[in-house]
């Protein structure tokens, strides 16, 4: 049954993910028909408050000041933003679920040396990324080791080697330097990353290993959330969605094998 009509007819998207606005249209053409989807930019909020707006959701607005969407002239969701303003409901991706799944991926084919390679000023994603991947070794009674790409390149890459990249650059640089130092992906070093940006995994060498974020779940799970807060009904301050799948490419398309005559 669709939900009924909220006061205001807006509901406005900003549409830098298109996979999220697509997961708001597809929840709103189920529960909410009757609502109209706009997209513009977060920096077009302020012209809009005499606007009959229903509900905001901010996709990614780590750049924007948070004053702008900290108001009660209509409801907000932030996307998968790492805004300043904590009070804002947010919807975003689970980064602890995922660095877990980069991790058994990766024990799956028998590493036991594990890596995970961040950087510094990435958001709080990246964050619990790597979080998640060193309390999921840490549990399996296994010490994975930390390494910021931003403090140079001179850590020692010991094969065989199972690393988790917090995100596709990260990732696509890691591996530019596995090659120089004359290594072979995966069979000396495996390599996994977070997200799934198929314009940068489908060209680097080899093609990298990824979890993609479900950025169409975020969105439908921003659009309930705020059709709730638009009625009056009370939602969570957090909500976070599962990653999703993993998509198996060359860089981590064998298991580790430790002798060298072997591989």
């Amino acid at each position: 049954m669709a939900i009924s009509t909220v006061e205001r007819p807006w509901l406005l998207c900003t549409q830098e993910f298109p996979e999220i606005s697509l997961g708001v249209a597809e929840y709103l053409t189920l529960y909410a028909p009757d609502l109209e989807v706009r997209a513009c930019r977060l920096g077009e909020i302020e012209h809009l408050r005499e606007s009959s707006v229903g509900a905001i959701v901010a996709v990614m607005g780590r750049d924007v000041e948070s004053n702008l969407l900290r108001t009660e002239d209509w409801p907000v969701v932030n996307v998968a933003a790492s805004l300043a303003e904590p009070k804002l409901t947010t919807v975003r991706n689970d980064g602890l679920a995922m660095g877990k799944k980069a991790c058994l991926h990766l024990l799956g084919l028998g590493h036991e040396r594990l890596v995970c390679v961040t950087r510094s000023g990435a958001g709080s994603y990246v964050e619990r990324r790597a979080e998640g991947f060193l309390k999921a070794a840490d549990q399996r009674g296994l010490r994975a080791e930390l390494w910021n790409q931003d403090e140079g390149d001179d850590f020692s890459i010991e094969s065989p080697l199972g690393v988790f990249c917090v995100n596709e650059g990260v990732g696509r640089t890691f591996q530019r330097i596995v090659r120089q130092r004359g290594l072979a992906i995966p069979h000396d070093v495996a390599v996994v990353c977070g997200g799934n940006e198929r314009t940068i995994c489908e060209v680097s060498k080899p093609n990298m290993s990824a979890i993609a974020v479900n950025w169409r779940a975020v969105g439908r799970l921003a659009a309930e959330v705020l059709l709730t807060k638009a009625q009056g009904g009370k939602v969570p301050h957090l909500q976070e969605v599962p990653p999703g799948e993993l998509v198996v490419r060359a860089s981590s398309g064998s298991a580790a094998i430790a002798d060298p005559l072997v591989r």
